[in-house]
């Protein structure tokens, strides 16, 4: 059997460049290479029982075994792998290539010599140089270990099982992050050490595991597969503790394929929103793959997000219609970033408003448009509040005209997106999204082969209009928080679900329904603020904790504002739907002659920014508006 050595060589070098990384290679050859010749040396004298010092005899069989082993290595992938980070890989990488070296001992042997070497050699041989390649690197991965744990934030992290221990691994390499213990509710683990750090009861974390102990202030959760509410409980335990808590993606991220080690700070999402509402993943696609779809306000935080939602159902082609020149771009780039792989839908961005006749037909027709969600609205209460007239003109009469063009072109499916505002309204805001709703619910008495519907929901977390961005940019400017009133209350969504909701609501249209979410109870703006503040690992400055680091300040209910929000006019009107927490609401409807006199009497007053004539049309037809004692337009 004859050995190309020149060709062995360039094989095992073919990964060592001249970098950093091929000076480590090349090190980590060189350090292999002596091990080997010390196991065989060994393995001969543990045979001999003596320090064997006739290796000439055997010097072709050594320089055969030396270079071939190398060339295993290499070819094995062994030295491609990270030491810093590598496992269990690595050590089965290690265990077959060291097999395979010991059969080239026996086969050099016979070869080279007829085989004059003892049997045994070739076992001895094989176990000294596993535990010598073994030890090395294990060696050197701790050193690094070592001296990569010696800075960076010190954290501990929340779950002592597989994700959390492989979370250790990575954080171990960080700069960043030092970890000193684990938090786990398993009682079997407590008190223990697994990886070197000790697992601490959660239940004693104000006690054991402050500064005084441990001196760190985050908390790496690392429990992918605990359910919603679990994760929530969590970290809202944590966070009323005053640790700052950092995530791991949950299962489902990990599923699609994100790392473990992407760490992301805790949204309010983690705490105040509620169980999402799954959605019906095959009625959805149904609805909108391989159509054409359009999204008005698409560059707003609803509107966006039902893009987003929309992308990946597989439509034919996605319409994003806004007036907001800014807002469309960076929606349209955000598209422009994804591989053909990830989004297969034609993106046609449009820039205008929904008020343009011409243009919303222009679109419809040429893009031969099949579903429209209709998210463009002005919805900040206290803006509209002030100006009547700009309000209704784009609620009302803006809704009123995609509706009217989708019908006269064959749209098969039109979804409003409306607001829990629109029920007994206190305020313009509402009062025009109720009109809206009663002329959409009018045009699908007559709309033949349009089915148009409306989905009404809460608050939308991290929206535009929700209090949340305000209170966090207040908390990060050092506060105060600003809230209206104590006692005020808001029912809470994530954009995601509410997006959902809307293209569920659009598939299971049959015409004229007003879909609502079982959106859970109601929860108190106060507790919002100060769960923000917990949020930010910081505490609330009050009577209780004068020391605290943001105070809360109440200024008063806004115009139009009122203390509680409703989803349903007539809460007994309700009828359930093939969706477990979607329901129908059954309310009132305008006669057509209503409807046909209303239409131009809002326009004569939008036109002419009549904002009185506006508010006293707005208590005309819709019976349930009852302007706050707060509001501008409490009397005419």
């Amino acid at each position: 059997m004859s050995f190309d050595l020149p060709h062995t060589i360039s094989f095992a070098l073919s990964n060592i460049h001249e970098t950093k990384r091929g000076l480590k290679q090349l090190i980590s050859l060189l350090a292999d290479a002596i091990c080997v010749v010390f196991a065989f040396w060994l393995a001969l004298s543990i045979r001999h029982s003596e320090f064997y010092t006739d290796l000439g005899k055997y010097w072709q069989v050594l320089a055969v075994v030396l270079f071939s082993t190398v060339g295993i290595f290499a070819g094995l992938g062994v030295y491609r792998a990270v030491l810093r980070y590598s496992g269990h890989r690595l050590q089965l990488q290690l265990y077959k290539s060291v097999f395979l070296a010991s059969l080239v001992v026996v086969l050099a042997d016979y070869i080279l010599t007829g085989g004059t070497l003892p049997r045994s050699t070739f076992v001895v041989f094989g176990l000294v140089l596993l535990l010598l390649v073994s030890t090395t690197r294990g060696v050197w991965k701790t050193l690094l270990d070592t001296q990569q744990g010696k800075v960076g934030d010190r954290v501990a992290v929340y779950g002592a099982g597989q994700a959390g221990r492989q979370l250790v691994e990575v954080l171990r390499r960080s700069d960043r992050y030092n970890p000193v213990c684990f938090i786990d509710t398993k009682a079997a683990l407590h008190g223990v050490e697994i990886d070197g750090l000790r697992v601490t009861n959660p239940a004693r974390l104000s006690i054991e595991c402050r500064p005084s102990a441990y001196d760190f202030e985050h908390v790496l959760l690392a429990v992918p597969s605990a359910a919603e509410q679990e994760r929530k409980q969590i970290v809202q335990e944590l966070s009323d503790l005053g640790f700052k808590v950092k995530s791991v993606p949950g299962l489902d991220e990990l599923l699609m394929g994100k790392s473990l080690a992407t760490l992301r700070d805790v949204s309010p999402d983690d705490v105040l929103g509620r169980d999402a509402v799954a959605p019906n993943e095959n009625m959805m696609r149904d609805c909108v793959g391989g159509k054409v779809v359009l999204v008005t306000g698409a560059g707003g935080s609803i509107g966006s997000e039902i893009s987003r939602q929309l992308a990946r159902l597989g439509p034919a082609k996605l319409v994003l219609l806004d007036n907001s020149e800014p807002n469309l771009y960076h929606l349209e780039q955000e598209f422009s970033r994804k591989t053909p792989s990830e989004l297969e839908t034609d993106i046609v961005p449009v820039l205008g408003s929904v008020l343009n006749k011409e243009l919303v037909r222009m679109v419809l027709k040429e893009h031969r448009v099949q579903v429209v969600y209709h998210a463009a609205a002005y919805k900040h209460v206290p803006l509209v509040e002030a100006h009547p007239s700009s309000g209704a003109r784009v609620n009302v009469l803006g809704t009123l005209n995609v509706a009217d063009q989708s019908i006269a072109l064959g749209v098969e499916r039109f979804v409003m997106v409306s607001t829990d505002k629109a029920v007994r309204p206190t305020n313009v805001m509402g009062a025009t999204k109720r009109m809206a709703e009663l002329l959409v619910q009018n045009r699908s008495t007559n709309a033949r082969g349009t089915k148009l519907c409306m989905v009404r929901f809460g608050n939308v977390l991290g929206s535009s209009g929700s209090v949340v961005p305000k209170f966090l940019s207040q908390i990060d400017a050092g506060g105060p928080v600003t809230v209206t009133h104590p006692d005020v209350t808001r029912y809470f969504m994530t954009i995601p679900e509410a997006s959902q909701l809307v293209i569920q609501a659009g598939a299971m249209a049959k015409g004229g329904e007003v879909y609502v979410l079982d959106m859970g109870e109601p929860k108190r703006i106060t507790d919002l603020a100060r769960q923000l503040v917990s949020l930010r690992g910081l505490t609330v400055r009050d009577e209780e904790n004068p020391n605290g680091d943001i105070a809360l300040k109440f200024t008063g209910l806004r115009p139009g504002e009122k203390l509680y929000e409703e989803l349903l006019i007539d809460g007994d009107n309700i009828e359930a739907t093939e969706h477990l927490k979607i329901s129908r609401a059954n309310e009132n409807t305008l006669s057509p002659d209503s409807v046909k006199l209303s239409i131009e009497q809002f326009r004569r007053a939008c036109d002419e920014q009549k904002d009185n004539a506006v508010v006293n049309l707005l208590r005309t037809y819709v019976n349930e508006y009852a302007p706050a004692k707060n509001s501008n337009h409490q009397s005419s």
